[in-house]
């Protein structure tokens, strides 16, 4: 069991925090930023490091989410897809 955070936020509420213990579920942060005009963009090695993650067979089953869950996440499942053609 795998959570991971793409997006650099505040922590988890304590309950959330005890029931990751409680449920062993790893949590790996990878902060890959995004995409600004006119020079600001996402962290190719973050999301190198979040998608490798997520494909391992021992990480299964993984949630994946950022902040809002529009960009981060939709690139990260995106390149996630691609990878499973």
């Amino acid at each position: 069991r795998t959570l991971v955070r793409l997006v650099d936020g505040p922590a988890y509420p304590p309950a959330v925090e005890e029931w990751i213990a409680a449920a062993r579920v790893a949590v790996i942060d990878c902060r890959v930023g995004t995409n600004r005009e006119p020079l600001v963009a996402m962290d190719g090695g973050a999301l190198a490091e979040a998608l490798a993650a997520a494909q391992r067979p021992e990480r299964q089953p993984v949630l994946v989410h950022c902040l809002r869950g529009q960009r981060e996440t939709g690139v990260l499942v995106g390149c996630m897809r691609q990878q499973q053609r």
